[in-house]
């Protein structure tokens, strides 16, 4: 974690409204993150962004959610459109080959099923 600096110099992230955090099951959407500039926090953001799209893969494309008991339970373990048209946009220019190649497919999901 980085030193407490000025409100001018940082940027903090992580932080939700209690029933945020009920609703959306976060491990700890309290807890604060600091960051020394907005470089550092979008380096971070893009990195833990690609990690999770390889997570959510699916042959046929990015799914809705996570995979889990919460997520089948509710529906959210299938490929949404409109999700994964726009996952797909940042797929494609992600910088990562894979993500590139999932995106297409993807895309030929969501059109063969129109």
């Amino acid at each position: 974690m980085c030193p407490q600096l000025s409100a001018k110099t940082h940027i903090v992230i992580g932080l939700a409204p209690k029933d945020a955090q009920d609703r959306y099951h976060a491990d700890d959407m309290s807890a604060t993150t600091r960051y020394p500039d907005e470089h550092t926090l979008l380096t971070v953001c893009h990195s833990q962004s690609i990690e999770l799209l390889k997570r959510n893969l699916a042959p046929g494309g990015i799914l809705a959610a996570s995979p889990g008991p919460r997520a089948s339970k509710r529906g959210y373990t299938a490929i949404f459109g409109r999700d994964a048209a726009v996952c797909a946009i940042g797929m494609a220019l992600s910088g990562d080959e894979s993500l590139a190649r999932a995106a297409a497919a993807g895309l030929h999901t969501l059109a063969e099923h129109q």
